[in-house]
């Protein structure tokens, strides 16, 4: 595994407004870790868990990683 970065939303945010970018949208893709996704080996059972979780808006609050679209402003 390779060293990374994890920041928070609020710091990425306040640095793109600076450059002249802000959000659009968000969409984080994941509740439930990948490496549980792998363990189980149970793509479907995965699946359901994550519509689950999407459905009762998990998803949107601790879902990771989170894909951001920007505009220019």
């Amino acid at each position: 595994t390779r060293e990374f970065i994890c920041y928070k939303e609020h710091e990425l945010l306040e640095f793109l407004k600076s450059i002249g970018l802000s959000k659009a949208e968000r969409y984080p893709q994941f509740f439930v870790p990948m490496v549980l996704h792998r363990a189980l080996k149970y793509p479907s059972f995965s699946s359901f868990m994550e519509k689950l979780a999407r459905l009762s808006g998990l998803t949107n609050l601790f879902g990771s990683p989170v894909i951001l679209k920007l505009t220019k402003t």
